[in-house]
């Protein structure tokens, strides 16, 4: 096969290309594909559902926690209970009376003196 150098093939090939290309971009409307239809409401409220699944869930979760929290607290409250007790029975052996006047005042101090003189008997 003979080229002729008067009409070239490779730039008719190039044209017709485009004018294809072209008459295809003309004649297809820009919208030929329509996108599925979304109905805004039902997305709407798919979202909803799904926050309130999800709302409901963690609901559960604090309150599971909180519960557990409760039993904790109610615990720790009772080993305080018995802590004050036994502080307070401590305290009570421990207390000192205070004298309600002198006569109550000078009364110990003969029974202290008494008691004192009675433990040097015994150490003896």
């Amino acid at each position: 096969m003979k080229y002729n150098n008067q009409f070239p093939i490779l730039p008719f090939i190039a044209i017709v290309a485009m004018s294809v290309f072209v008459l295809d971009a003309i004649s297809t409307p820009a919208f030929a594909i329509q996108p599925k239809q979304v109905d805004e409401i039902e997305t709407m409220l798919q979202r909803v559902e799904r926050n309130l699944e999800t709302a409901s869930a963690v609901t559960a979760v604090a309150k599971q926690q909180a519960e557990a929290l409760v039993e904790e607290k109610v615990e720790e409250k009772k080993a305080m209970e018995a802590k004050v007790e036994l502080m307070e029975m401590v305290c009570e052996v421990y207390a000192v009376p205070v004298p309600a006047s002198v006569e109550e005042l000078e009364a110990d101090r003969v029974a202290d003196s008494v008691r004192v003189a009675n433990m040097q008997k015994i150490n003896k």
